[in-house]
């Protein structure tokens, strides 16, 4: 029973990224405080007794009222999200820099593990990076943890560079004019570094090499494709360097 009902939530209809507005925002912080990273499956689990807390806390403050709710949008802020026939199905909200407005922060993407593999992270971050043209951004950037392999690879396939890395963190960007990272790549110079090597990652990334990709290399040590969406373990994973002329 449950593997059908999966099969017809990943067979649901989407609609099209919509911008969140106050009515909308009571919905959205259900859905953002219950719905999982890929980290927090990492470290844990949705089934952990700690993360059954969170969820709990989460649900109890939106419910009682607790939650300071926005009562107008926020022209310096903006939420998106997309829906199926039960409710959202993911989110992502980004703000721009108060010392820098030509910056976009996307501060985060969610989506729903049922409906992961069909797009929506992708279309969401476009219409977040579209409302950062339209406010004169010249680049976005975002921040994802060393233990979520998946969320690199999306970000990679969008044009996105990691340009430092710093307590585990990858910071990502793009130049929304362009499209990609805006840097000159040195051909040949590539190198690929275990996603779990801190201590090489942090030290290439410091001496002029940008993170341009990522694979997962074991399998049987054999390699496999990046659509494998079930691996989550860093040490699975590589990570490809150029360096910047």
């Amino acid at each position: 029973m449950d593997r059908i009902r999966e099969t017809i939530e990943r067979r649901s209809s989407l609609s099209e990224p919509i911008q969140v507005g106050p009515d909308r925002w009571k919905s959205y912080l259900q859905f953002e405080h219950t719905v999982p990273y890929n980290e927090e499956i990492v470290t844990g689990g949705v089934n952990s007794e700690r993360y059954q807390a969170y969820r709990r806390k989460m649900l109890d403050e939106i419910e009682r009222g607790d939650y300071e709710l926005p009562l107008e949008e926020d022209d310096q802020e903006c939420t998106y999200m997309i829906e199926n026939e039960n409710g959202i199905v993911g989110a992502a909200d980004a703000c721009l820099e108060d010392d820098d407005a030509e910056w976009l922060h996307l501060m985060s993407v969610k989506v729903n593990p049922t409906v992961r593999g069909r797009g929506v992270a992708q279309k969401l971050v476009r219409c977040i990076e579209q409302w950062g043209r339209k406010r004169g951004c010249e680049y976005i950037y975002t921040d994802i943890n060393q233990k979520n392999p998946l969320s690199l690879c999306s970000f990679f396939q969008q044009g996105y560079l990691t340009g430092a890395f710093l307590g585990g963190i990858f910071k990502m960007y793009k130049n929304l004019e362009r499209g990609d990272g805006e840097v000159e790549l040195k051909t040949g110079e590539t190198v690929e570094i275990p996603l779990s090597d801190t201590e090489a990652l942090t030290s290439l990334l410091d001496s002029g090499y940008v993170g341009v990709d990522i694979k997962n290399i074991y399998q049987e040590g054999e390699m496999i494709s990046l659509s494998d969406r079930q691996d989550l373990n860093p040490k699975h994973w590589t990570l490809i360097l150029t360096k910047k002329s």
